[in-house]
């Protein structure tokens, strides 16, 4: 099989997928973008939160993945398979805290720019 017959049939599998990575990735983009203008930066800002929060829906991924892709925990039978999930479920937890720590930055940095400004006043 040829370079060309690889590429095919990867693009073939990821077209009903494709809306939905797009959208992962504008979040993200999205989120990242306007925490960063608000002075967000990574290892400044530990949130326990928001690791709490990303490990819930990271375990949560590991019920609802084959829900979504027309399967059943049930059918998860082998290493490589329970390896594939919990890959997937390790995946969305490190996606997730990548969505939420921003979000919790955004949510306190506005509660303390407005409890500052109302203390000014």
């Amino acid at each position: 099989m040829n370079l060309i017959s690889i590429l095919t049939v990867l693009w073939y599998t990821i077209q009903p997928w494709l809306w939905l990575i797009l959208l992962v990735i504008a979040v993200l983009l999205f989120t990242q973008t306007v925490a960063r203008l608000k002075g967000y930066r990574m290892d400044r800002q530990p949130h326990t939160k928001a690791i709490i929060i990303s490990l819930v829906v990271g375990v949560a991924a590991i019920f609802i993945v084959p829900i979504v892709t027309g399967s059943a925990l049930a059918y998860v039978v082998t290493v490589f398979d329970w390896l594939a999930l919990i890959l997937v479920a390790v995946g969305v937890a490190v996606y997730s805290w990548l969505i939420i720590h921003p979000l919790l930055y955004l949510g306190f940095h506005n509660e303390k720019v407005a409890f500052g400004s109302a203390i000014t006043q």
